[in-house]
């Protein structure tokens, strides 16, 4: 198995567990966020809004995935190129979900 099918492999397993933990997350009892929650932010008049840049970044990452996936089945990548891809995904979407998460303890009633 080449580096190509890895990596392949590795993004499509990803995806998968994403989109998994996403359908668990809104489909739990407890949880009251809807999925559009994703991508709005809360103005200062309370009002939950469209945020365009959460909307760009997921486009963003959505066509970056993409063109990331046709270039390594299309070209031979070594591995080094692999990694530093697999790194920035990482990173891209580490940041945003780290913000996320220091927000929603922000919010969230203390115990």
């Amino acid at each position: 198995m080449d580096d190509r099918r890895i990596f392949l492999l590795i993004v499509m397993f990803a995806i998968i567990v994403i989109i998994g933990m996403i359908v668990t997350v809104f489909r739990a009892a407890q949880n009251n966020v809807e999925c559009w929650q994703l991508i709005s932010t809360r103005s200062r008049m309370g009002e939950e809004r469209a945020d365009p840049d959460k909307i760009m970044k997921l486009i963003a990452m959505v066509v970056f995935t993409g063109v990331t996936i046709y270039y390594v089945y299309s070209s031979p990548l070594g591995g080094d190129v692999l990694l530093l891809i697999t790194a920035y995904v990482g990173f891209a979407t580490g940041v945003p979900a780290f913000n996320a998460s220091l927000r929603s303890r922000q919010d969230a009633p203390k115990p």
